[in-house]
């Protein structure tokens, strides 16, 4: 699939919206216009195709379609924004329009056959702009004649009638749009009727249908998303990074993400440090355990970009008290399912809180660092019912440290997270 960076100066065009829908490109960016847009100079495109659709009859246009120009001459000569091809397609404008064009293409360092202008005078319609950007058109490229076929006796009139097929010479490229077949059988039957054949319907075979039982996978082939914080003064960087060694040692690669605002070392050597530029296209890490640094800025970009980190099962986010919440808001919305580790500490003010959070863990490990010997923990039972309460261990510096306490976190099994 190709990747592309759309520009389309009409609002409404459903350009950007189809090529994804149809699995024909997938939209690396999208912008209405490249003068007002200032991602460009906040992030690094590689691309498969540059595409520009201009509409001409879009009211005082003109002037912004030569900024937009100049800015493009700029990406062009730019260390940060690469591209394979580009495309402009000129709807419905003047001649001296494609010469502007020709003028900035100057900049592309790119062979002849990899820059194409095209200049469209109708309305530029779904078929036309697929043809332009992938070569191919939607639906048949060549007119099929439907012959009517029929089995007779000598001396009998015609008792069976069959439908046709087209010639095995006759390739059709259609992209998941309409059903051929069913629109085939339609004009088989209109035709009959207008000629006052009689049409049968075919029978709908009842096909038996069996249910097997599904069993639970015992690989390490899964994807689970946990998000540890804690309260001030507790522990729960170090819960995460016993997490991550689990992780490795049962061999299973892992993200640790950190969103605490202050560095984390979760060892000298053998880490993958990643960047979101790393993020952009498939990554597969050399090491075990992976590490990257983000905030609340730059989080919905890497959510965007989680995909493409699929060789990496196990994301660890520890996220800093003040970002909980929203955090887990924005992972419930995209994830789904995910498990919540929380580090308090064994004291009332601190059970309160918790219990009022819009959000509540799925894993509520007690600190040992703040305690409150006259505090009854079990007053809170009923409250929590359905979270595992465990006592913060504690050392983690040993393997079986760390194994026990992940089972007593989530036992052994990687089932439900947090809905």
């Amino acid at each position: 699939m190709l990747n592309i960076y759309l520009v389309v100066n009409k609002s409404n065009s459903i350009a950007s919206q189809f090529l994804e829908e149809q699995k024909i490109a997938k939209i690396v960016h999208s912008a209405s216009s490249l003068s007002s847009d200032s991602s460009i100079d906040q992030n690094i495109y590689d691309v498969d195709k540059f595409i520009y659709i201009y509409y001409g009859d879009v009211k005082d246009n003109h002037i912004a379609f030569k900024q937009d120009l100049s800015k493009f001459k700029m990406m062009l000569r730019s260390a940060f924004f690469e591209t394979k091809s580009i495309l402009f397609i000129l709807v419905q404008t003047d001649s001296n329009i494609k010469e502007y064009v020709q003028t900035v293409l100057k900049e592309a360092n790119l062979p002849p056959e990899n820059i194409e202008i095209v200049e469209h005078k109708d309305t530029l319609m779904i078929p036309e702009l697929v043809k332009y950007i992938s070569g191919v058109s939607l639906g048949d490229t060549t007119k099929n004649t439907y012959l009517n076929v029929y089995l007779t006796e000598a001396g009998k009139e015609e008792k069976e009638r069959y439908d046709n097929k087209a010639a095995d010479n006759i390739k059709n490229i259609t992209p998941k749009l309409v059903d051929d077949n069913e629109m085939y059988r339609r004009r088989v039957r209109n035709i009959a009727i207008s000629n006052d054949r009689i049409v049968s319907q075919n029978e709908t075979i009842n096909l038996s249908k069996e249910e097997f039982p599904v069993h639970k996978r015992k690989t390490l082939d899964f994807k689970e998303t946990i998000v540890v914080s804690g309260e001030n003064y507790s522990n729960y960087v170090e819960v995460a990074k016993c997490f991550a060694t689990y992780f490795e040692y049962i061999g299973t690669r892992c993200l640790f993400v950190n969103m605490t605002g202050t560095a984390i070392e979760i060892r000298k050597k053998g880490i993958n440090r990643l960047t979101l530029f790393d993020m952009e296209h498939q990554y597969t890490p050399e090491h075990p355990i992976s590490y990257i640094e983000l905030n609340l800025s730059n989080f919905a970009h890497f959510i965007s970009n989680e995909d493409n980190l699929s060789s990496v099962p196990v994301k660890i986010l520890v996220i800093d008290e003040s970002l909980y919440s929203i955090i887990c808001k924005i992972l419930k919305c995209s994830f789904g399912k995910f498990r919540i580790v929380k580090l308090i500490h064994k004291q009332k003010e601190s059970f309160e809180v918790l219990k009022k959070a819009p959000v509540k863990p799925n894993v509520i490990v007690v600190s040992n660092k703040l305690i409150d010997t006259d505090f009854d923990i079990t007053a809170y039972r009923q409250d929590f019912k359905d979270t595992v309460c465990v006592m913060e261990p504690d050392t983690f510096s040993t393997l079986d440290d760390q194994k026990d306490f992940y089972y007593d976190c989530f036992g052994s099994d990687r089932g439900d997270g947090n809905d």
